[in-house]
C-alpha cells in the first residue's frame, strides 16, 4: 500500500508540473485594432457562419519580427465540430499572408462509434507537445502503480521517463525560442454561439545583431551641474563628503587658476576626477560676442592645457552651458582645438531640453536645433538637460526628449548624458526619493552613460533666491537631498558599469494612456517576449539584457507596481547591484510565473540564461 501510494504521489506531481507548464505557454497578446500582436507579428481572424459550419479568415502581418519567418496556424474548436488542418505560413517582414479555414460540424455518432473515434484536432501551437507526453507519462505511472511485477513497474517507469523528461526539457528552453500569439473569436451555428482559438506559433530565434560600441567616454559616470567654486573649492570637507555621496567625477566651475589646482589636488585624495575644468580664458571667448581666428583660439588652448599640465585626473573641459545655434561656431572653433591640442580629453556643451522656446534655441524645432549641433559642433559627447518634475505635476516630454537625444547620439555613434533635476527651485519640485528613482533609472533605460544631478550645491545668491535642498550648503550644511542621491548613487553606479559598453537597441513603454511623441508601445521584444504589467519602461541592449523600470513615482502603496513574465519561464537572471553580480531570479506569483515587484522609480536589469 505505501509502495502505491508513492506511485500515485509521483503521478499528481508530474501532472501537476505539466498543467503548470501548459498554463505558462498558453499565453494571450493585447488586441489593438482587431489585431493580436507580439515580438512585431500581427494575427487577427474573422469568422462567418456557414451552412455546414462556418469559415474562419486568418491574416498574418510580419510587422517587423526579423527573428521568425515560418508560422503555424491552428484553429481549436469546440465540441462537436472538426478542427481544421494547421497551416503553415511563410512570411518576412514587412510581409502579410492570408489562410482561410473550414469548421464542420462533425457527424452524429452512436455512443459505442463514438468511443472508438479520436477526439477533434486541437490547436499545434506552442506548449501542445508537453501535455501529450505528460499525459503518457501519467498514464504510465498509474498503470504501473496498480500492478503487481517489480520489473514491469521499472520498465513503465523508464518509458514515463523516455518520454516526460524529453518534453520537460524541449519546453523549458521554449521561453526564448518557442513561442505563440492566441487570440479568441466565435461563430454562430443553429442558433448557439460557439467560441474559436486561433494559435500562430513560431520559432523565435532571437540573437542581437554585433552592433559598434558608441565612443565619447571612457567608463560611467555620476556627476553634478554645480558645485564647490571659490573658497569652498579649496575647502577639504566638500570633496570628502563629494566621495562619500557616490560621485565619481565632478566638474571644477568659477574658479581661478589657482584654486583649481588645490582642488584638483584634494579631488585626487579621495578618488575623484574633474570631468570638466572651467577657466576664465575659455569663458571670455565663449561669452563673447566678436570673432575669433582658428590661430588665437589655439594659442589659447594651448596655455591653458599647458597650465593643468601636471594634473592627470582632468577628463575634459567646460565650454558652454545651454547654447543657441548662434553659438555653434566658436564652440566648433574649440572643440576642433582641444581635438588637436589636448585629443585625449573631453569638452563640455549642455544643450537645451526640449521644452526651450525657439528664441533660446535659435532654430525653428527641438529637432533641428539638436542636428545642427551635432552637425556644426561635431561633439565627442552629447549632454543635455531636462528637469521633468514641477511644483504640482509632472511636465510632459521627459521620455520624448530621451528618445531625440538617444536617437540623434546613436546615429552620430556617441554616448551621451543627461542633467536631472534635484534643487528645488522656481516652479520646481522638492523631487522625492522615488522621484529621483525614476530620474536616474529611466536614464539608464535609455542608454545614457553618464548621470548629472542639477545642483549639489547652495551658494548665498541661490539661497537668496528661496532655492532649497540640494546636497549642500555653501556654508556646509548637508541638506535631505545628500542621502536620497547617496542612496540612490549606490544603486545606478553598479548598474551604470554594467551597462557601460552596451548599445541601447530599444525602448518601449508599457502602459494603457497616451505616449509622449516618438515613444513606442511595448509589443513583445527579444528573449523577454510578453509579460502582463502597466506604467513600465523597457529598455533592451545589445548583448541581450533588458532593464524593466516602474514609471509609477509615488511614495510607497502609491509607487508598488508589479510585471508578470509570460514567455519567460525558466533560466530568468538578475544583476544584484548589491555586490555587482548575476544571480537568479526566484520571485514567482501564485500560478508560478516570475513576477518582479517594485517601489516607486525602481529598476531591474534582467537576462535569460
Amino acid at each position: 500500500m505505501i509502495k502505491k501510494n508513492r506511485f500515485f504521489r509521483a503521478a499528481a506531481a508530474l501532472f501537476l508540473v505539466s498543467v503548470i507548464l501548459t498554463a505558462a505557454f498558453g499565453a494571450s497578446a493585447a488586441d489593438r485594432d482587431g489585431f493580436s500582436r507580439k515580438d512585431g507579428v500581427a494575427v487577427r481572424m474573422t469568422a462567418a457562419a456557414a451552412e455546414d459550419g462556418a469559415t474562419v479568415e486568418v491574416e498574418l502581418v510580419n510587422e517587423e519580427c526579423r527573428y521568425a519567418g515560418s508560422f503555424t496556424v491552428s484553429i481549436e474548436v469546440p465540441d462537436g465540430f472538426i478542427a481544421p488542418d494547421a497551416q503553415t505560413l511563410s512570411a518576412l517582414p514587412g510581409e502579410s499572408k492570408k489562410a482561410e479555414f473550414r469548421i464542420a460540424k462533425a457527424p452524429e455518432t452512436s455512443p459505442e462509434t463514438a468511443e472508438e473515434t479520436a477526439p477533434a484536432g486541437k490547436s499545434s501551437g506552442c506548449g501542445s507537445v508537453l501535455p501529450a507526453s505528460a499525459a503518457l507519462a501519467v498514464s504510465a505511472l498509474l498503470f504501473t502503480a496498480g500492478s503487481s511485477g517489480k520489473k514491469k513497474r521499472i520498465i513503465t517507469l523508464i518509458l514515463a521517463a523516455v518520454i516526460l523528461v524529453p518534453a520537460l526539457a524541449l519546453n523549458s528552453g521554449a521561453a526564448v525560442t518557442e513561442r505563440s500569439i492566441n487570440t479568441g473569436g466565435s461563430f454562430e451555428y443553429g442558433g448557439d454561439k460557439y467560441d474559436i482559438t486561433l494559435t500562430v506559433s513560431y520559432d523565435y530565434d532571437f540573437s542581437e545583431e554585433s552592433s559598434v560600441k558608441t565612443t565619447g567616454f571612457s567608463e560611467f559616470g555620476i556627476t553634478y551641474y554645480w558645485g564647490p567654486h571659490n573658497e569652498q573649492a579649496t575647502d577639504e570637507k566638500f570633496w570628502k563628503a563629494i566621495a562619500e555621496c557616490g560621485f565619481t567625477t565632478v566638474p571644477l566651475e568659477n574658479n581661478n587658476i589657482a584654486n583649481n589646482k588645490i582642488a584638483l589636488g584634494l579631488m585626487k585624495k579621495y578618488g575623484l576626477t574633474c570631468s570638466c575644468l572651467w577657466d576664465e580664458r575659455i569663458w571670455a571667448i565663449t561669452a563673447s560676442t566678436g570673432t575669433f581666428t582658428d590661430e588665437q583660439i589655439e594659442e589659447t588652448v594651448r596655455a591653458v592645457v599647458a597650465d593643468y599640465s601636471e594634473f592627470d585626473n582632468i577628463r575634459g573641459w567646460w565650454l558652454y552651458d545651454e547654447p543657441s545655434t548662434a553659438k555653434f561656431g566658436v564652440l566648433s572653433q574649440l572643440t576642433r582645438a582641444f581635438r588637436k591640442i589636448d585629443p585625449e580629453r573631453e569638452v563640455f556643451i549642455d544643450l537645451f531640453p526640449n521644452y526651450a522656446k525657439s528664441s533660446q534655441l535659435g532654430a525653428d524645432s527641438y529637432a533641428a536645433y539638436v542636428e545642427k549641433y551635432l552637425k556644426e559642433v561635431d561633439p565627442g559627447y552629447v549632454c543635455y538637460d531636462h528637469y521633468h518634475f514641477l511644483t504640482d505635476s509632472a511636465r510632459r516630454g521627459f521620455y520624448s526628449n530621451f528618445e531625440q537625444i538617444r536617437s540623434a547620439s546613436l546615429e552620430k555613434n556617441l554616448d551621451y548624458m543627461t542633467i536631472i533635476l534635484l534643487t528645488k527651485h522656481n516652479s520646481y519640485a522638492n523631487v522625492t526619493r522615488a522621484q529621483l528613482r525614476l530620474e536616474t533609472n529611466a536614464a539608464l533605460c535609455y542608454g545614457v552613460k553618464r548621470i548629472s544631478y542639477f545642483t549639489f550645491i547652495l551658494d548665498a545668491d541661490l539661497l537668496a533666491l528661496s532655492w532649497d535642498n540640494a546636497c549642500m550648503s555653501y556654508t556646509g550644511e548637508i541638506y535631505p537631498h545628500y542621502y536620497d542621491v547617496q542612496a540612490v548613487n549606490a544603486e545606478i553606479l553598479p548598474l551604470g558599469r554594467e551597462l557601460f559598453g552596451k548599445r541601447s537597441v530599444g525602448v518601449y513603454h508599457l502602459r494603457s494612456g497616451s505616449l509622449e511623441e516618438g515613444c513606442t508601445g511595448y509589443q513583445g521584444y527579444g528573449d523577454l517576449g510578453e509579460v502582463s504589467g502597466k506604467s513600465f519602461l523597457i529598455g533592451f541592449f545589445d548583448d541581450g539584457s533588458f532593464m524593466i523600470v516602474n514609471r509609477k513615482y509615488g511614495e510607497g502603496e502609491y509607487g508598488d507596481n508589479s510585471l508578470t513574465f509570460i514567455d519567460v519561464t525558466e533560466r530568468l537572471e538578475y544583476f544584484d547591484v548589491s555586490d555587482g553580480s548575476w544571480k537568479a531570479f526566484t520571485d514567482r506569483d501564485a500560478e508560478g510565473r516570475y513576477e518582479y515587484r517594485c517601489g516607486g522609480g525602481e529598476g531591474m536589469l534582467f537576462r535569460v540564461g
